[in-house]
């Protein structure tokens, strides 16, 4: 289960879930665009999507909630 909501800074949508995806797992299926000890930037469905150490995704570069929740669905479901 996860909640989708515009940022406050209205450039991204900010992901709030249970679900938490190993750094590790992430960096086998994606190419990393940057990686810190507590975020991993990835590129996914022409969107950027920062995936935080406590499970927190931001997702830039996507118009509406929506698309937001959809792109999150996919995302999620290639760990499943």
């Amino acid at each position: 289960m996860f909640v989708v909501k515009r940022c406050s800074s209205k450039g991204a949508f900010e992901v709030v879930s249970d679900k938490k995806i190993a750094f590790n797992k992430i960096k086998e299926k994606f190419k990393l665009i940057a990686e810190t000890p507590v975020l991993i930037l990835v590129k996914f469905k022409d969107c950027d999507i920062s995936c935080f150490k406590t499970g927190k995704l931001l997702i830039k570069g996507c118009e509406d909630k929506e698309k937001a929740e959809k792109i999150v669905k996919e995302f999620y479901s290639i760990f499943d």
